[in-house]
């Protein structure tokens, strides 16, 4: 096949729209004529026998290496050689004297065209030709960065071109938002990276067998569209963190083959690259919760703390970091917080700063951080509302909570839900308080006066959803009780009026 040189596909470069008028040296407009009216029904665009095929673009690029180091393991080429694609055939009728085509190629993942890859292109005897590196740039950028063979759609918007000032005298045929096509052609991309469609965790937390490599979670999606792997809810005691929990990463179980890790054997970072050339064992040495995330296309690893709690921050509270849910497993949040749901709504934050907004359906999260507030001025008034979250299924929900009162037989109420005595919250409503007659005996905090809803219960220093009852053995008289929602965990005061 001839080379055609790169500057033509400037000198035929695209532009889309039409210039009827510029001005010359002077100033003064030169007006030029009416372009002919060429119908869109007097050209065909059809695949070329190449494009019916499959386009294998390693076949169009050659490297030419660096002339300095020619021999040296993954230098970077000088240059690539490429070879012109003929792409598709085009025939053409009743074409105007002195006018000849010039085309351009959308190419998408499917025929509805959601965000193209814009490719540019050259026509010359009927046939039009794409350069191969601009159709792999394209592809990685809009289609997949997977190596392997895929079907795209393609098209083609069309111009009419004066040979004589090609650059001026040009119209879209068929109007600005006709094409040609859509085509379906096969490319198969160079082969940038290999990413396994499994990856391994060995180390201290399975004594280091690699036959017994703990699996990395994965979404549905093909790996190259999506080359993050995690592990989730690791639990790294204080003894463990001093001594270090050491880590390397394998694609294939049982192989201590193609091992990924660090650079520096020991490292201690929680995040950084991953080397795969002389890999080193890495060594986690903080105490808590942590999900480990790989990025198997950008070669890098991070270990991020999962939080004990999640804030609820919103209008009522400014904002900030309050309004608490908590965890016992670090995946199922629930508790119990002040909402302004007229005036912003309100987003789940963890301590590290990751928001939780709303997702695309009802009822879900995401981390997007363009995501809109949760919840809306139809959810409730201004109140308490009890809130469930989960980080895992990225599901959350709410009810509005009217009333939060003591019952138990150390009141005056004994165990009667319509006799619990009420508490009066704070402007916030994290602080709750009421003064009533106590004896010896318990207690507990329910909401709503019903049972089936949200109650607290446990030790005065650590209240949680569904636990036992409060126990009292102080004298008997009036007390204060001051139920605080305001830190995790919440508690309650009990002092003599």
């Amino acid at each position: 096949m001839k080379k055609l040189a790169l500057y033509s596909l400037v000198a035929f470069g695209l532009a889309f729209a039409a210039c009827d008028e510029v001005e010359d040296a002077t100033g003064t407009p030169v007006v030029n004529p009416q372009e002919p009216v060429f119908e869109a029904s007097n050209v065909t665009v059809t695949n070329s026998a190449v494009a019916d095929a499959v386009i294998d673009l390693s076949e169009y690029m050659t490297e030419i290496p660096d002339p300095d180091t020619p021999d040296t393991p993954d230098a970077d080429p000088a240059a690539v050689d490429q070879t012109p694609i003929e792409i598709a055939a085009v025939e053409v009728k009743d074409l105007p004297e002195g006018y000849t085509l010039a085309f351009a190629m959308q190419m998408a993942k499917d025929e509805t065209f959601a965000d193209p890859a814009e490719i540019p292109a050259v026509y010359a005897d009927g046939k039009v030709f794409v350069m191969p590196e601009d159709v792999e740039n394209g592809y990685w950028a809009k289609i997949t960065h997977s190596p392997k063979e895929r079907a795209v759609a393609v098209r083609y918007a069309a111009y009419i071109v004066n040979e004589e000032n090609p650059n001026i005298n040009r119209v879209r045929i068929g109007g600005p938002d006709f094409f040609y096509g859509p085509l379906s052609v096969k490319i198969l991309p160079l082969d940038r990276l290999t990413i396994s469609p499994t990856y391994y965790l060995v180390g201290t937390a399975n004594g280091w067998d690699w036959n017994a490599g703990i699996q990395f979670e994965h979404s549905d999606a093909d790996v190259y569209d999506d080359p993050v792997f995690v592990i989730k809810n690791i639990d790294v005691d204080e003894a463990t963190a001093e001594a270090g929990w050491w880590w390397k990463i394998i694609p294939v179980n049982g192989k201590e083959e193609n091992v990924v890790g660090v650079s520096v054997n020991g490292d201690d970072a929680l995040e950084g690259t991953l080397d795969d050339k002389a890999p080193q064992a890495g060594a986690l040495k903080e105490a808590g919760r942590w999900n480990f995330y790989i990025n198997m296309e950008e070669m890098t690893y991070r270990f991020e703390k999962v939080p004990a709690v999640l804030y609820v921050p919103n209008k009522i509270n400014g904002w900030t970091d309050a309004g608490i849910v908590f965890s016992g497993d670090y995946t199922s949040y629930q508790g119990l917080a002040g909402i302004n749901p007229g005036d912003g709504g309100f987003k789940f934050k963890t301590e590290a700063g990751v928001w939780y907004g709303a997702g695309e359906e009802a009822g879900t999260l995401t981390t997007d951080g363009s995501a809109g507030n949760l919840g809306s001025a139809d959810m409730g008034p201004t109140g308490l509302y009890y809130l469930t979250a989960n980080t895992e299924d990225m599901t959350y929900t709410y009810e509005a909570i009217s009333s939060v009162a003591l019952i138990g037989n150390a009141t005056d109420a004994e165990w009667d839900p319509a006799a619990a005595v009420e508490l009066t919250p704070s402007d916030d409503f994290e602080t709750w308080t009421v003064t009533t007659h106590l004896k010896a005996g318990e207690f507990k905090f329910m909401t709503e006066h019903d049972w089936g809803k949200p109650n607290l219960g446990g030790s005065l220093d650590d209240l949680r959803f569904g636990a036992g009852n409060c126990s009292f053995t102080g004298a008997e008289g009036e007390y204060v009780i001051t139920l605080s929602l305001a830190q995790f965990p919440y508690s309650c005061t009990v002092q003599p009026k």
